[in-house]
């Protein structure tokens, strides 16, 4: 699985910023990672200033083989706080799509589990 970073021009993602991300990317997408051949996370300051509007963003795209892109963006005051709201929503998605594909209840398939 590949895991790209990417910011807008105006940002710049410190090298703390960019390991967070993959050490949270590889340990939560453990499960999944056989199944995605890329992973993209995005960010972008939506230079919003109203009061009580979140103006710093992560969208995060996962790419199954085979299936359409699972896209997730969360939006917060803060980069980190952006990327871990992102990646919660990103596993959930991940498991509505690919965790009922293989399993049911946690454990394989009936369907995977026979042999043909």
């Amino acid at each position: 699985m590949e895991v790209l970073i990417h910011a807008d021009g105006s940002i710049h993602v410190r090298p703390d910023l960019e390991r967070h991300v993959r050490e949270v990317l590889e340990s939560k997408l453990t499960r999944f990672g056989h199944r995605l051949t890329r992973v993209e996370v995005g960010f972008n300051d939506e230079k919003v200033r109203h009061v009580g509007v979140p103006d710093r963003r992560c969208t995060i795209e996962a790419r199954p083989t085979g299936m359409d892109t699972v896209a997730v963006t969360a939006n917060t005051g803060e980069f980190v706080l952006s990327f871990d709201a992102a990646a919660e929503k990103l596993m959930s998605a991940l498991e509505t799509r690919l965790g009922k594909a293989g399993e049911v209840k946690g454990a394989p398939s009936i369907r995977t589990a026979l042999p043909e």
